[in-house]
């Protein structure tokens, strides 16, 4: 089983030895798609809604919105790490907003982050096993994959709502690992979430790393408990044992 490090160094080919890997999973926002999108939408656009909504005008002040935000972010942090945070349609009712709307509307936010297309067509090219596995609810994975195309790189799409548990849960990765089979010391986990990857690390999986900058709108982070990555065109190539 992987533990966590006591240093965060940056990533490099050298990291990853390919022929120890079989399997690949892959978180979907802040891993393989700038968070940025994700964040403006419920840090700036949910909270402007919310509050032109519950106060019948157009243009709440800047004073309005921060009073939304903060029961919106208090909201959130009493459900962090459970799935009803990552549940979009839970949102929309407490918020009674069209949420799927919402996020069809900021569509053109929704980019690759650094060397996450050239990760993926060089994995999904490989006999490596690609698995994407997102806390991410299905109609967020639909809006997604309607404006950049993500989900055809994967040999299988998993959302932890499939199992009624979040990747942060033992329970997710029993899920996974019987729906699709893989041996969790020759696979490899890469995730923005330091708690998500602590819950992988604690099934036994053997490959982990976590991403620099999730949102290209923020700082990079320094100091995290797994080594890092940010651009995923560093992991490349894979070893030519495994695309012989």
């Amino acid at each position: 089983m992987n533990s966590p490090v006591s240093s965060s160094p940056a990533a490099t080919p050298s990291l990853l030895d390919w022929d120890a890997i079989d399997t690949v999973l892959l978180d979907m926002d802040g891993t393989l798609l700038d968070l940025h999108y994700d964040n403006h939408i419920w840090n700036r656009v949910l909270p402007q809604r919310v509050a032109a909504r519950e106060l019948g005008i157009s243009e709440p002040t800047a004073e309005q919105i921060d009073s939304v935000n903060r029961k919106l972010l208090e909201r959130m942090a009493s459900v962090r790490g459970t799935l009803e945070f990552y549940n979009l349609r839970h949102w929309a009712e407490l918020t009674n907003l069209d949420l799927v709307a919402i996020h069809h509307e900021f569509a053109d936010l929704i980019v690759y982050r650094p060397g996450a297309k050239a990760f993926l067509e060089a994995t999904s090219n490989s006999p490596l096993t690609v698995i994407l596995a997102t806390n991410a609810h299905r109609d967020g994975l639909g809006v997604k994959h309607t404006h950049c195309g993500l989900l055809g790189y994967f040999d299988a799409v998993v959302s932890s709502h499939d199992y009624g548990a979040p990747k942060e849960d033992q329970v997710f990765w029993q899920h996974l690992e019987a729906a699709h089979p893989f041996t969790p010391a020759r696979t490899l986990f890469i995730d923005d979430n330091p708690e998500v990857l602590a819950s992988a690390a604690r099934y036994g999986i053997g490959h982990l790393l976590c991403i620099t900058q999730p949102d290209s709108e923020r700082p990079p982070r320094t100091a995290m408990p797994y080594p890092m990555v940010n651009d995923l065109a560093d992991l490349l190539p894979i070893s030519r044992a495994m695309t012989a």
